[in-house]
């Protein structure tokens, strides 16, 4: 058998290690990935919750900048899947006016 046939034979296992390895990549980093983006909902919905807990539960005042802040968090955390429990949270704190608050 020459060099030519050789790596002929050898051509379509090479190619399906490297097919088979490339797929396993793949699917380590989207696992990565949903572990990520899992992570950041769930710091998204801890502060949608805090602020409900200091703005409506305690009564707080709410600066326009901390307002902007949570609308940001809040679109956010609905574009990565988020539940209805904090929207509810989120409609009330948005139903408060935000103070501009000065010290």
């Amino acid at each position: 058998m020459d060099t030519w046939q050789l790596i002929v034979a050898l051509l379509p296992s090479v190619a399906t290690g490297i097919f088979g390895y490339l797929v396993a990549m793949l699917r380590r980093r989207t696992k990565e990935e949903r572990a990520t983006a899992q992570i950041i909902k769930a710091l998204g919905r801890k502060e949608i919750m805090d602020a409900y807990q200091l703005y409506i539960v305690e009564g707080h005042h709410m600066t326009v900048e901390r307002f902007e802040q949570l609308t940001e968090i809040f679109e956010a955390y609905t574009t990565l899947g988020g539940n209805g429990t904090a929207k509810r949270m989120y409609e009330e704190i948005k139903a408060k006016r935000p103070w501009i608050v000065i010290d």
